[in-house]
């Protein structure tokens, strides 16, 4: 697998994550398909029932839940969220991720940083002298182990953290942001590290193939001296 068939599969994934998720996040006052005539139904029924909740959040997870039904139920999408949200691929999704599919921003990010971690150790691993396959193998592997450690839901809890809470939001906007350049190091540091090892590997293979050819010399030498000494 190519690094572009490994960008080609997450773009699609993407693709199949947002078409659902940006619907499901869309305020629909501003202009929903026809095929979506609920929604505002159910807009108004969130507004006046979410009165009642104790929290945002819950409000929240209302909404959320409404907008599945919609999505389920509209006849082009429908299809793409059962495929999504059946159990076998749901399981493929908790192998992969640790979570299952879900309409969240905290789903993509992770699926995002899935990817993220798994181009990083392809990128050791192929520094390292593996071959491509084994290489991407590695990476799939490494980023299916962070998955399950639940590195990267623990990075999209603190991220939301971080950002989304009222109290010192500018502490933890610098804090948030230190983590994002935190993670840009990281990729560089690893492209640096593939980079050196790549050319250190060359350098060997170099010094190898200049080790045998001098040898192939010498012995062509020797011979030519022991043809003359016999003539």
């Amino acid at each position: 697998m190519k690094k572009g068939v490994r960008i080609f599969l997450f773009l699609s994934i993407v693709a199949l994550l947002l078409i659902p998720l940006v619907l499901s996040q869309t305020d629909p006052s501003a202009g929903i398909n026809d095929n979506l005539g609920d929604a505002k139904k159910i807009v108004d029924k969130v507004q006046n029932v979410s009165q009642n909740f104790n929290s945002a959040d819950t409000a929240k997870s209302y909404l959320r839940q409404e907008w599945e039904k919609v999505i389920a139920g509209n006849k082009y999408l429908g299809p793409v969220y059962s495929f999504l949200t059946s159990k076998t691929v749901s399981l493929i999704f908790k192998i992969l991720f640790a979570e299952p599919f879900a309409l969240s921003w905290a789903f993509l990010i992770v699926v995002v940083l899935w990817f993220y971690f798994q181009g990083i150790i392809n990128k050791a691993g192929w520094g390292f002298g593996l071959k491509d396959s084994s290489a991407i193998l590695v990476g799939v592997a490494g980023a299916i182990i962070l998955a399950q450690l639940r590195l990267y839901r623990g990075i999209v809890y603190i991220f939301g953290l971080l950002i989304f809470s009222p109290e010192a939001w500018w502490f933890r906007a610098l804090i948030a942001l230190f983590m994002v350049v935190l993670l840009v190091i990281v990729k560089a540091l690893s492209n640096v590290l593939a980079a050196r090892l790549k050319k250190a590997r060359e350098e060997k293979a170099k010094g190898v193939i200049e080790q045998e050819a001098k040898r192939i010399e010498e012995k062509k030498k020797g011979e030519a001296q022991g043809e003359r000494t016999v003539k």
